[in-house]
């Protein structure tokens, strides 16, 4: 069903397409996104966006969420890739937002610019790149005030995708 509505919003016109792992689709998105490719539409007319889920906040498992992501969808760059949530935890498929783990973490600054240092570290120099890299990386779900700091400790434009 995703698939479909990823084709006709690109014979729309839409070239933006925001994906996440926890949405659990980016396989059907690949698909569609390789049927759109081939129907004439060039992958630099494309953004495409994905994002860390909570479970993948460990420094060591960034590389290979991103590298999951971008097998997934089927493309050799994403234009962008953000930390969805900035809390650590972990939630079950399926479970309402008023679920809580009971292995859930507050949000701890260090904790979270270890993660964001490692998935800025591992952006491409060249924006344009299609080495297994995103052309920017960014936030999501976070305040203006951690927004703030995270600019003021790594001097990097950040993207932030507002709730």
């Amino acid at each position: 069903e995703v698939a479909a509505a990823v084709r006709v919003a690109a014979s729309l016109g839409y070239r933006h397409f925001d994906c996440a792992a926890v949405y659990g689709n980016e396989a059907e998105i690949g698909e569609a996104l390789r049927d759109v490719l081939a129907s004439g539409v060039r992958r630099e007319e494309l953004w495409v966006t994905s994002k860390l889920w909570n479970d993948m906040h460990a420094p060591e498992r960034v590389a290979s969420a991103f590298e999951r992501s971008l097998r997934a969808l089927g493309l050799d760059h994403l234009d962008a890739y953000l930390v969805h949530w900035p809390f650590p935890n972990h939630h079950a498929p399926g479970v309402t937002v008023e679920s809580r783990d009971d292995q859930a973490k507050p949000y701890l600054h260090d904790a979270y610019m270890a993660t964001w240092g490692v998935q800025s570290s591992s952006r491409s120099s060249t924006p344009s790149s299609t080495e297994d890299t995103p052309s920017h990386e960014g936030l999501t779900g976070t305040s203006a005030r951690e927004n703030q700091y995270c600019f003021s400790v790594h001097k990097v434009i950040i993207m932030v995708q507002i709730l």
